[in-house]
């Protein structure tokens, strides 16, 4: 049976997501209402899964969550956010969770998150990948705009180091498919010289936020930084 720690801003709260938790066969194992504790538990219990609330006292859950990162914490992580706020929203992409919730969303898309937060892709309710399209660019003289969807994400994988077999293993297509994908890539962005597209990739990697499998462009590098 999977794990899961739960934080949130009130005890209330807490009791209702345990019991929710439990009816989605999950264990529940501890909870909280303050980051520190939080992230002491953490440490001891290294659950599957942990809710973690934006807003908690002592640290926020942005911290929380990066802080996990750095130390290397496999412990998949399941950010709620209380609103809309587009700071929030950016904050807690730079935080790097494993999916993102707000507090309006329902308990199916909870459900959804311990199975698309548990693999590769970042997972995040309709609500919030609705905001983060409003964050996303619409310049139409960005070069970045030329790209299909499918080619985005394979600027993406490149930009994270990954290989012609890594990539068309992710994709399910073929090393000749994604050969071609990378040669458009770089006609449309008239990239040339050896090595050329993993530079551009490596420079505006920034600003590629793949969310539910497909890739947004954010406008520039402050949009998605720490705030």
């Amino acid at each position: 049976m999977k794990t899961i720690f739960i934080a949130k801003t009130g005890r209330l709260l807490c009791d209702i997501l345990s019991a929710c938790c439990t009816n989605l066969g999950l264990q529940v194992i501890g909870t909280s209402t303050d980051g520190l504790e939080t992230l002491d538990q953490l440490e001891k219990k290294s659950p599957d899964f942990a809710i973690i609330d934006a807003g908690l006292s002592s640290i926020n859950g942005f911290e929380l969550i990066q802080q996990l990162n750095h130390r290397n914490k496999s412990i998949r992580t399941i950010l709620y956010l209380q609103n809309r706020n587009p700071n929030h929203l950016r904050k807690a992409l730079s935080a790097s969770a494993n999916a993102l919730l707000f507090a309006e969303d329902r308990i199916n898309e909870l459900r959804q998150c311990f199975v698309e937060g548990s693999v590769i892709n970042r997972f995040a309710s309709k609500r919030v990948e609705k905001c983060l399209n409003g964050l996303a660019t619409n310049n139409k003289n960005d070069d970045l705009n030329l790209l299909t969807p499918t080619q985005l994400r394979v600027l993406s994988l490149v930009s994270s180091y990954k290989t012609m077999p890594e990539i068309a293993k992710k994709l399910f297509i073929s090393p000749h498919t994604v050969n071609n994908h990378i040669a458009n890539i770089r006609r449309k962005l008239d990239l040339q010289g050896r090595g050329v597209v993993l530079k551009y990739a490596l420079e505006i990697k920034h600003r590629l936020i793949e969310i539910n499998g497909k890739v947004m462009v954010a406008n520039d590098q402050s949009q998605y930084s720490s705030i």
